[in-house]
């Protein structure tokens, strides 16, 4: 399966290569879906990472504040997007990509400590955000959840290391900006 073969190249090719670790990105919450095929074979993904000859660390993040923007793009049927239902804590991309380079420049941690961002929302919300902040010609729907997900499943602990910026405030980003299609 895909996620196990990466990490299972990702082993081999670093330990041919003597590098002295590697680094894997993850999504917070996996043990709490274990329903979801997906998430299953993320769970499989860090624990054959883990266990390999490489030293590892593993970075379990909420998802990315484009993932609304995917959401939107992935589920539209002419002018309207059809945005599943679920509780985020979305990060900013830009700083996920910041703490892998952290990672990637420090000792291997094994499980790092989880990433979230600064606030707590609704996925159908912050689309609807992105459509009214950008003007966009279509109609954000609610659909529900995905069932192998439990509402609120992906949340980080109480633990978790949160990054700005916010959703409002990445949306006055260049970032945001790019992805109006």
């Amino acid at each position: 399966e895909f996620f196990s073969d990466i990490a299972t190249r990702l082993q081999s090719g670093g330990a041919a290569h003597r590098v002295g670790h590697i680094v894997i990105l993850s999504i917070t919450g996996l043990e709490r879906a274990p329903e979801s095929k997906y998430y299953a074979a993320k769970l499989r993904q860090e624990h054959i990472a883990l266990a390999g000859p490489v030293p590892a660390a593993v970075l379990r993040a909420t998802q990315f504040h484009e993932y609304a923007v995917q959401m939107l793009h992935r589920n539209r049927r002419d002018d309207v997007a059809y945005v599943r239902s679920m509780r985020v804590r979305p990060v900013a991309a830009r700083s996920v990509a910041k703490v892998l380079v952290q990672l990637v420049g420090g000792p291997p941690l094994g499980r790092a400590t989880d990433l979230g961002g600064p606030e707590e929302a609704d996925l159908v919300a912050l689309a609807a955000r992105f459509v009214e902040r950008y003007g966009l010609a279509m109609r954000v729907v609610a659909v529900d959840p995905d069932p192998a997900v439990p509402f609120g499943a992906t949340l980080p602990g109480p633990d978790a290391r949160l990054e700005g910026p916010t959703f409002d405030e990445w949306l006055e980003s260049e970032d945001a900006a790019r992805l109006v299609a």
